[in-house]
């Protein structure tokens, strides 16, 4: 992946080089709306996306989304709580 791909495309590339889930904001209006769900707190629409097919992104649970944007779900530490 040396292009700079971002959002929906980012995913699909990453799952087409093998990855076997990645944690993404999901929308089915645009990228950009997947990204305010974040921005708004709204975790019902992170998901871990198994697979691309047919034009959408499937979750482990089954649902589809058109976009799926990824992001990093990191644990925090005491010293970046102050």
């Amino acid at each position: 992946m040396n292009k700079k791909l971002i959002g929906s495309h980012l995913t699909r590339a990453m799952l087409s080089r093998g990855d076997q889930q990645v944690w993404c904001a999901t929308s089915h209006k645009s990228d950009k709306h997947a990204l305010a769900a974040i921005n708004d707190k709204d975790y019902s629409k992170i998901s871990r996306i198994v697979s691309f097919d047919d034009g959408y992104f499937f979750c482990s649970t089954g649902n589809r989304w058109a976009y799926a944007l990824p992001i990093k779900k990191v644990a925090l530490t005491h010293a970046e709580l102050r």
